[in-house]
């Protein structure tokens, strides 16, 4: 994979997201309808909270830190929609919104030897620094796109 590549997947994981919220009124963005019993606002809470995680987590490893592992995934995500519940949908809107673009310039900016080099950041085990933005983007996305055409195509299905 090279730059072109990683921001055509970033850009293309993104429009089908957005394709699947379009037209969404208010309602229904905080109707608790997709698996765990999360709204479309707790899914995209979730999706801002890793982004901004992987963005947040490059600089430190640029300057040598080693940062901390993330523990058992699945408690850390059940803070992320513990810590998001309450939080109103503009600013979950907002918020996501602007990490995917923090996180797609920094996969635009970055040093290439950063962004693919398998052996740049230690801390990485092995991997490319990409993968942690592929993760956390359109990858992430992919994860949790399904649920969301099922819960879209079952909603035009109960309409008259």
């Amino acid at each position: 994979m090279n730059r072109e590549q990683l921001l055509e997947k970033m850009d293309g994981g993104r429009a089908e997201l957005k394709k699947l919220l379009k037209g969404l009124p208010e309602e229904e963005f905080l109707a608790p309808t997709l698996p765990n019993g999360w709204s479309v606002k707790d899914l995209l809470a979730h999706l801002e909270t890793w982004a901004v995680w992987a963005e947040a987590l490059y600089p430190n490893l640029a300057a040598g830190k080693t940062p901390e592992k993330i523990g058992d995934v699945d408690e850390t995500n059940a803070r992320i929609f513990a810590e998001n519940r309450e939080r109103p949908l503009r600013e979950v809107l907002r918020a996501e919104e602007d990490a995917f673009r923090r996180l797609r310039a920094l996969a635009e900016t970055a040093p290439e030897a950063d962004l693919f080099d398998p052996l740049r950041f230690a801390w990485c085990g092995g991997q490319p620094f990409v993968n942690y933005i592929a993760w956390n983007s359109y990858d992430h996305y992919a994860e949790h796109i399904p649920d969301l055409a099922s819960w879209r195509n079952a909603r035009k299905g109960n309409r008259p």
